[in-house]
This record gives structure tokens, C-alpha cells and sequence, in this order.
């Protein structure tokens, strides 16, 4: 069911989600099943406008059908949840989605759940699977969070909470990677990361060159995160160092990601750009 955890605090929002899907109506099946697993996940954070952006944990498609319908409806945010909770009704799906409202302008976070609201603009909100909250909040404790710490501190803490959730692999729900979003004047930011990550390494001998597999998820992986220029659009690059591939994420256009070829992470993004027409910052090494 994922996980997906947002904070407001003194003038800033952070969101921060993973990206893997286990039991859903897109999960691909047979030779659409892309390796590594970082090709078949999906974005649940997912900005709407410049300053708003709604998170999800649920069914995938009908999620994803809502938050189209509030889009296209060009509504502020104040009125998106009503409307989530609408489109839920209408398809006799009340309890297959929650949903997060984030506005990086008002600063406020709106959580639908079974039909209800609530709002805060000072604290922790979260949607998705409990033990793998519940296990969040161990890491958190474990890492000294505080409410008297500065926002900045306690979202570092969150991101390095998730991590450490997936990284511990006990909730099969929650895994692949972290993403994250923040505020920033006013605006919903998606952010850039980079990473290489694997199984230990074993010793060369003779000087003999690292090789890797035909199956990346077998080997250490550099992982380079890339975020649209744009704000307000709802995409994200993942780049595969050694899969010479990236998935594109753009789940109001396809609930399964494109996945675009690239021999450096620059030749990604200039293959999205001409092919998709966006724009994609960051990424680490070429």
C-alpha cells in the first residue's frame, strides 16, 4: 500500500514517498515486467499546479482517475479534497484511496480518508501502511526527532527514516527509493537525488575489471533521480547507470512509466526533452 509522509512546520512542507507497487490493476505482468525494479513503480507524489500537489496510497488507477478529475477542474486546493471524495463515491470507492493535499502556499496539508478531512498546517501527516509507519516512527525515535528541532533537521530525518524503512525490507509494501518534495516560495519542488547501492562488494583479484550481469539487480546499481525544470508538472526521470535506460514517470499521462534509452544520464534527459517535451534537472555522475 506504500507509504507517504508529509510535514508542516514553521513555513515549510516536506513530502517524502517511495515508489514501489506490490498487488495493483497496472502492476506489469510477463515481458512488460522491466528489471531492475525501479522501471515498474509508481510516482505518489504528484503536483497539480505549481504551489499544490496531492499524494496518494491506494488503488493506482482510480487514484490516479481522481486526481485527473481535480486537475482538469482547475480548483484551488481547499476544494480538492470534496472532489476526491466525489470521485470516490461515484465509482463505489470510497475506502480504496487516501490522499494527502499539500499547499506549499498556504502551507497547509489536507488528509481524505474514508470520506473524511482534517487539516493541519503544524505537524505530520501520513497515508499508507501502518506497520511501515509504525517502523518509520521507531527510526525517527531512534534518530533523535524532536518538534523542537528546525523543519529542515526533522525533514532530513524523515527522508533518512524511509530509507531506513526500505532498506530494512520488512514491509513488502514500501521499497525502491525514496522521493521527496518540498516548498519552496510557494511552490512544490521535486527533489533531485543520487545513489549507488547494491550487494557488498567481493574482493578483485589480478586487477580484474568489475563486471556486471545482464540482470541489474544483481549488481550495484547508480541510481540518478531527475525532477522537471517546470513546477507544477507531474513527472520524474529514474536513471539506470548500468541498464543504459531510464523510466519516465508521468502518471497523468500513462500509469505505467515510458522508458527511454540513454548511454549517460545528459543523453536521458536530452532524449525526454525531444521526445516528451520536458525539461529534466539533476543527476549525478555522467
Amino acid at each position: 500500500m506504500s507509504l507517504v509522509v508529509a510535514l508542516a512546520d514553521r513555513g515549510r512542507v516536506q513530502i517524502c514517498g517511495d515508489l514501489r507497487i506490490i498487488k495493483s490493476d497496472i502492476l506489469p505482468l510477463g515481458q512488460a515486467a522491466h528489471s531492475p525494479n525501479y522501471f515498474n513503480g509508481v510516482l505518489k507524489i504528484i503536483p497539480v499546479s505549481p504551489s499544490v500537489a496531492i499524494c496518494y496510497a491506494g488503488t493506482v488507477s482510480i487514484a490516479l482517475e481522481a486526481i485527473g478529475e481535480v486537475k482538469a477542474s482547475g480548483c484551488g486546493a481547499a476544494a480538492m479534497p470534496s472532489l476526491l471524495i466525489s470521485a470516490l463515491m461515484q465509482r463505489n470507492s470510497l475506502s480504496e484511496c487516501d490522499f494527502l493535499v499539500i499547499d506549499a502556499e498556504e502551507l497547509t496539508i489536507r488528509k481524505v480518508q474514508e470520506g473524511m478531512v482534517t487539516s493541519t498546517n503544524n505537524g505530520l501527516e501520513w497515508i499508507g501502511d501502518e506497520a511501515a509507519f509504525e517502523l518509520l516512527k521507531r527510526e525517527l525515535d531512534n534518530d533523535g526527532f524532536s518538534q523542537d528541532e528546525n523543519p529542515i533537521a526533522k525533514a532530513a530525518k524523515i527522508i533518512n527514516g524511509l530509507q531506513a524503512v526500505i532498506e530494512d525490507g520488512s514491509i513488502k509494501n514500501v521499497g525502491e527509493f525514496p522521493l521527496t518534495a518540498h516548498g519552496t516560495n510557494g511552490e512544490i519542488q521535486l527533489g533531485v537525488a543520487f545513489s549507488a547501492q547494491g550487494p557488498p562488494a567481493t574482493p578483485i583479484t589480478n586487477n580484474s575489471p568489475i563486471q556486471f550481469s545482464t540482470d541489474t539487480n544483481t549488481d550495484s546499481l547508480i541510481i540518478n533521480l531527475t525532477v522537471p525544470v517546470e513546477r507544477g508538472i507531474a513527472a520524474v526521470g529514474v536513471y539506470i547507470a548500468q541498464a543504459h535506460r531510464g523510466a519516465l514517470y508521468m502518471p497523468l499521462e500513462q500509469d505505467e512509466p515510458f522508458l527511454v534509452d540513454g548511454s549517460t544520464i545528459g543523453e536521458f534527459r536530452r532524449n525526454v526533452q525531444e521526445k516528451y517535451g520536458i525539461e529534466l534537472l539533476g543527476g549525478g555522475f555522467e
